[in-house]
């Protein structure tokens, strides 16, 4: 299955969040600094004020009241269309976009300025009160939380997912990558799908924040998990991350006539895989200047071999950002455990377990590189996808999100018989998850959210 075209692009940025950022109130001379800046820097936005809103109705009423006289000629028409145009126009005022200047600049002084004690009493009204109302109670700019901080990972899955203090969150598992079906060694003859010899990465955190937008490159806005490998001995040859990390935009809103697929609030899910040390090894070993195919280690099962996988994980992760055929190989396999128990509809249950793949970078697909940190982040938004499916993903929400086990894994799709039989990269199965303890993004990013450890 493929996905569809969609619109461009939504901003990740919600209306409340402004990113941690620790806001001050301006002085008069801050502000007025403020609007040069604004201005230099075209984040300026036209608005009406108050004062001047009296003038522009009188004089909107009184163009349609002259407008609609029987004995108006059309050049005098077109005449009050423009007068009113013109003095609509010396009605507008020009002041700084707040949100832009801290969404693009983060570079005007006293927004930054947490010294500036005179800042919190001598502060102009107007659109900066808005601005600090709204960002009242966030932290500084630096505050990052620990991946996995929003959700409890369980050892069953009728395990109650609280912290020590009984505050009840999203529970998840990481089950092994054998319960998913792949494409097996001679697929292409067979067309037969065998279980995955395993998985090329371990979920070692898992984070679920529910956000009135979508969010992108969790891997910069959290502390990743310290990762560390038995016999890492000898330099890197590989370009394959020792942490893979998947982000899943899942929208939970219908799509609306008159607004862009990519708005709407939502669930941002994000696993964060730690490399396996038999990956490692297997790595070591094919990239390699001396590597010679025919010597490898005859395995006696073909399907349970990961040496294809891995190569091909290798290759794809060079390729990719920059290849759109090798991008488009990515592919997801979601599946419900427990959907007949549940009764979930067949027009949702024909498509469950069935793999699609991502084929449009920047679209349905997005690739994030932080080399400086050894991560690497596919990030798939489901907000494009068509009407059905986000249909599906919001009537699942409403009625069965609380009942269900659902599990979805990741595979670069084989094809040829020198990459397969596929390997999964990693495998996330959530228990039971309750909309109702879904952590608030605005307050995850703050630190003020409850933390599950």
């Amino acid at each position: 299955g493929d996905d569809v075209d969609t619109e461009s692009e939504a901003s990740d940025l919600g209306n409340d969040d402004f990113g941690g950022v620790l806001v001050r109130l301006p002085t008069a001379d801050q502000d007025q600094e403020a609007r040069k800046t604004a201005k230099t820097m075209s984040v300026t936005a036209w608005s009406l004020p108050e004062e001047n809103f009296f003038y522009l109705l009188v004089i909107f009423n009184a163009t349609i009241a002259v407008a609609r006289s029987s004995s108006l000629p059309m050049e005098g028409f077109w005449y009050l269309i423009v007068v009113g145009h013109v003095m609509l126009y010396f009605c507008l005022t020009q002041q700084p976009d707040w949100r832009s200047i801290l969404t693009h600049v983060r570079g005007v002084p006293y927004l930054l300025d947490d010294t500036n004690d005179k800042a919190k009493t001598d502060a102009p009204t107007g659109s900066v009160k808005s601005l600090a109302k709204s960002a009242h109670g966030a932290r500084r700019a630096t505050f990052k939380p620990e991946a996995g901080m929003s959700t409890v990972l369980l050892s069953n899955p009728t395990d109650a997912p609280v912290n020590e203090k009984n505050e009840v969150f999203v529970g998840w598992m990481c089950p092994p990558g054998s319960g998913s079906r792949v494409r097996s060694h001679g697929y292409l003859t067979t067309k037969e799908k065998t279980p995955s010899p395993g998985e090329l990465y371990e979920v070692v955190q898992c984070d679920i924040v529910e956000a009135p937008v979508r969010y992108e490159s969790m891997t910069t806005r959290v502390k990743l998990p310290k990762v560390q490998f038995e016999n890492d001995n000898g330099p890197k040859t590989w370009r394959a991350p020792d942490i893979f990390v998947v982000t899943i935009a899942l929208p939970t809103e219908p799509p609306k006539i008159g607004r862009s697929a990519n708005e709407g609030g939502g669930y941002t899910i994000t696993m964060y895989c730690r490399m396996k040390d038999e990956t490692r090894e297997i790595l070591r070993r094919v990239t390699a200047d001396d590597y010679d195919p025919s010597k490898e280690e005859h395995v006696s099962d073909v399907q349970k071999n990961k040496v294809n996988a891995v190569r091909l994980l290798e290759e794809w992760v060079r390729r990719a950002p920059m290849d759109q055929k090798w991008f488009s190989r990515f592919k997801c396999i979601p599946f419900i455990h427990n959907w007949k128990e549940v009764g979930i509809p067949g027009w949702i249950a024909k498509y469950n377990g069935k793999p699609f793949l991502i084929k449009r970078p920047g679209v349905t697909g997005f690739i994030n590189q932080h080399p400086e940190l050894s991560a690497f982040e596919f990030t798939v938004s489901f907000y494009p996808f068509p009407y059905l499916a986000r249909q599906a993903i919001c009537f699942l929400k409403e009625h069965f999100f609380q009942k269900i086990v659902a599990s979805c894994c990741f595979v670069i799709e084989g094809r040829s018989d020198d990459e397969l039989p596929e390997c999964v990269i990693g495998v996330l199965q959530l228990c039971y998850p309750d909309p109702a303890h879904a952590i608030q993004a605005s307050d995850f990013f703050a630190g003020s959210s409850p933390r599950s450890f």
